[in-house]
């Protein structure tokens, strides 16, 4: 299984393969795209779009959004929330940096 990369930005789509074991063939599979939208902390709805191969729940979500908003921050482990809580990321982006996830769509 393939995972976001949210720093990507190449003008081709990334495409999965995925090896049919039966009849020795490679078949190619665009991987989906999906639009995060989310309050950031100046009150604004904003849209990000990421690719995934399959819908990110908001936990996962909120860890995509970290990583390209919050570089550096997402590189440190500075969540003491981690393992001790469920959805530990999403709270931290709202606690910390005001930013709610609104909802996850297929682009």
């Amino acid at each position: 299984m393939l995972a976001c990369d949210p720093f990507e930005r190449s003008v081709q789509p990334k495409v999965q393969i995925v090896v049919n074991p039966f009849a020795g063939l490679f078949e190619e599979a665009l991987m989906q795209k999906w639009k995060i939208t989310f309050v950031d902390d100046h009150g604004e709805t904003v849209d990000e779009i990421f690719e995934c191969d399959e819908c990110p729940d908001n936990e996962h979500a909120a860890k995509l959004l970290k990583e390209r908003l919050f570089p550096v921050a997402a590189e440190l482990d500075l969540n003491d929330l981690e393992g001790r809580t469920a959805d530990a990321t999403v709270k931290n982006l709202k606690t910390q940096n005001s930013i709610q996830i609104l909802g996850i769509t297929p682009v």
